[in-house]
């Protein structure tokens, strides 16, 4: 399909329901007061409009993200943990193999 064409992004897109005319902020779907216009940079055609937010709903989303990365990071960490824990093959010095030469 060539972008290029004109054509709103509603009419290409099969399900209907991916197209959101709201901003999804901590858990749920964000309203603005008035709304910002998405051209196409080649004919400047609204392909579709998005919540124009403000300083509140910045700074709402701005901590949920902050929330997020601390428990990614947390995820993170333990993975660390994990894969420090991978156990070595056998070198044949201590006559065990696998798990068995490192208890």
């Amino acid at each position: 399909m060539d972008i290029r064409k004109t054509q709103v992004l509603r009419d290409i897109l099969k399900d209907k329901s991916l197209l959101k005319d709201k901003c999804y902020i901590d858990g749920k779907w964000v309203d603005g007061k008035s709304s910002i216009n998405v051209t196409n940079p080649v004919d400047e055609s609204v392909i579709c409009s998005v919540p124009k937010l403000g300083t509140a709903e910045t700074r709402t989303a701005i901590e949920a993200a902050q929330r997020a990365e601390g428990l990614g990071q947390e995820d993170g960490q333990r993975a660390g943990r994990a894969s420090a824990q991978v156990v070595q093959p056998d070198d044949g010095a201590s006559g065990r193999s696998g798990a068995d030469s490192y208890r």
